[in-house]
C-alpha cells in the first residue's frame, strides 16, 4: 500500500515514486465510466503535493482560510479530463 511509505524517509525522496503512484491512481480513477472531474484539497504549505497536482493537469480553483480551524487553511484543486 503506497500510504505505508513513511513520507519523511529520505531514502524514498527524489525517485519519482510519488509520480508513479499518482499516475497509477489517476488512471484508475479516470477509467471509471462517466467520470471526468477529480477534486483534491491540501494545506497551502504543502508545496510538493501542490506542484505534483499542477504538473499533472490540476488547477487551483479556490482557497479557504481556516477551513478546519485556526491555521488550517486549504487549497482546492480540480482536474477535468477531455
Amino acid at each position: 500500500n503506497y500510504k505505508s511509505i513513511e513520507k519523511k524517509d529520505k531514502e524514498y525522496r527524489r525517485k519519482k515514486i510519488g509520480q508513479k503512484l499518482f499516475d497509477i491512481r489517476l488512471n484508475e480513477v479516470l477509467a471509471k465510466p462517466n467520470l471526468n472531474k477529480i477534486f483534491a484539497t491540501c494545506h497551502p504549505k504543502n508545496i510538493p503535493i501542490i506542484m505534483l497536482y499542477l504538473k499533472n493537469g490540476f488547477l487551483i480553483y479556490d482557497f479557504k482560510k481556516e477551513k478546519y480551524g485556526p491555521g488550517a487553511d486549504r487549497v482546492y484543486l480540480k482536474y477535468i479530463s477531455s
